[in-house]
């Protein structure tokens, strides 16, 4: 398999031998790979059959699918994504995160980045942090390292604007299921500063879903014990559910 940074990527979530979000996924890869692979080289149906044949090849009805593209020889790549789910617990209690100094270069394209990969494990080991939320030179908080990123003020959810940050097929999903449900939503810069101001926080992504925030370094929430949050994580798993059986 090819190694390190400027490989275009997807992971994608099979669940019950069904792939998840299927669609956004192939529309983002494609999208990563602007000027490298486009539709006539990869069309949906094609994709979708190959990504078939691999799950009912794979006698394994839950892990995680990656895709990558090389983009000099434009060979792709499909295989079982070494990964790990939180444990239940975690969606009781939520999970502690650390802020880190990081901006990358292209956040909306879905690229390995190996210094950023590498910085991040280093202060997950150093912290016992869950995740690392990165924060630009202006300081912005922007997203996970592998994760998109809500906060919860006054019965709104609030996140980054999608222009700096990974257009994550989680975090598109989670918005259209709030305001499926009333919550309203909005897209705005977000101080470190600002922290305080906040009720609550979670994390989306294709591993977590809607995972809550405990802490933010010495910073305290009760993000898992809101039932803002509980309405929210529920409409998703149905989200999910539906989103599944039109794969099938």
């Amino acid at each position: 398999l090819p190694q390190g940074s400027g490989l275009i990527y997807e992971v994608i979530r099979v669940i019950d031998g069904a792939a998840l979000f299927f669609r956004e996924h192939y529309d983002r890869f494609l999208n990563s790979g602007a000027g490298t692979i486009t539709e006539n080289d990869l069309s949906y149906l094609s994709f979708l059959k190959m990504t078939a044949q691999f799950i009912e090849s794979f006698d394994k009805g839950n892990f995680n699918l990656k895709v990558i593209l090389d983009p000099t020889t434009k060979d792709l790549y499909l295989f079982e994504n070494p990964s790990s789910y939180p444990e239940a617990k975690l969606y009781e209690t939520g999970v502690h995160t650390e802020l880190m100094d990081y901006q990358r270069n292209d956040p909306n394209a879905k690229i390995t980045n190996q210094e950023l990969t590498d910085l991040a494990n280093h202060k997950r080991q150093e912290t016992g942090a869950y995740e690392l939320l990165l924060v630009d030179p202006s300081g912005h908080i922007t997203e996970g390292s592998r994760s998109n990123l809500f906060f919860i003020q006054d019965g709104k959810l609030l996140t980054p604007p999608l222009d700096s940050v990974l257009p994550g097929v989680t975090r598109q999903r989670t918005i259209e299921t709030a305001q499926s449900i009333k919550i309203p939503v909005s897209e705005i810069k977000i101080k470190a500063n600002q922290l305080p101001h906040f009720q609550g926080a979670f994390i989306s992504g294709t591993s977590p879903k809607i995972l809550p925030i405990q802490s933010l370094g010495n910073l305290k929430f009760h993000s898992a014990q809101l039932p803002f949050v509980k309405d929210l994580i529920a409409a998703f798993d149905q989200t999910i559910l539906k989103d599944l059986e039109e794969f099938r």
